[in-house]
């Protein structure tokens, strides 16, 4: 589980994640943890919750790993944070996005 999360945080290098809520909790060959990742894109922090998934073997060696977060409302908030043009480019997509996806929502 180690080198999995040290291969991460080497995709991003800023990345922290303290967990909270539940923390992790684990039931026969599948375990979640919940946490809070904070790190920085493109010069922008940015904090979300996230949800990973863990399914390990009967030797105890992890086979799957899933992440579950919020894409959309990471990318409305580097978006609200982005400067310049692109940055109004860049709000503008996100809440269109964000508008399309509500529509859905109310019927």
């Amino acid at each position: 589980m180690r080198r999995l999360l040290e291969w991460d945080v080497g995709l991003s290098p800023t990345l922290t994640s303290q967990e909270e809520g539940v923390g992790i909790v684990a039931k026969g060959t599948v375990g979640f943890r919940a946490h809070r990742v904070e790190q920085t894109a493109e010069g922008i922090p940015i904090s979300y919750p996230c949800l990973s998934v863990f399914e390990v073997n009967e030797a105890g060696k992890i086979q799957h790993v899933r992440s579950y977060y919020d894409k959309l409302g990471i990318m409305h908030d580097i978006a609200s944070k982005y400067p310049g043009v692109k940055g109004w480019f860049f709000r503008k997509m996100v809440n269109t996005l964000v508008a399309q996806g509500e529509k859905g929502l109310k019927r």
